[in-house]
């Protein structure tokens, strides 16, 4: 990205929107699908790209886009997943969803963070 100087976004991150496409990707790719950790190590992969594309085509100028998908055996366990980040609460945020089924759970989230 070049330089503009233009310190504030053209448009904001559109977090409704972003959270509708998480949903329908994981729908898409986990509806059907029986656990199993090497196929699902390769599937939290695949649909991470899938959802990192989808938001760029959403043509969010100057913001940098970061996928990350949690893919995990549904068995009756708890489990917290954290994140920590250092950005600027005015432009910078993020969006997420979850999907489960009788064999599998998956945490996805995306990170919109504006480059000046």
């Amino acid at each position: 990205l070049d330089r503009t100087f233009k310190l504030t976004p053209s448009n904001f991150f559109p977090e409704r929107k972003v959270q509708a496409i998480i949903r329908e990707v994981l729908k898409k790719h986990l509806q059907n699908v029986v656990y199993n950790s090497d196929k699902c190590a390769t599937l939290s992969k695949l649909i991470s790209d899938e959802i990192k594309q989808r938001v760029k085509n959403l043509n969010l100028d100057r913001f940098k886009i970061i996928a990350v998908v949690h893919l995990g055996s549904d068995g009756s366990q708890s489990l917290n997943i954290g994140s920590r980040c250092v950005w600027n609460t005015q432009f910078d945020n993020f969006a997420s969803s979850t999907f489960q089924s009788n064999t599998l759970f998956a945490v996805a989230a995306v990170y919109a963070v504006y480059f000046e």
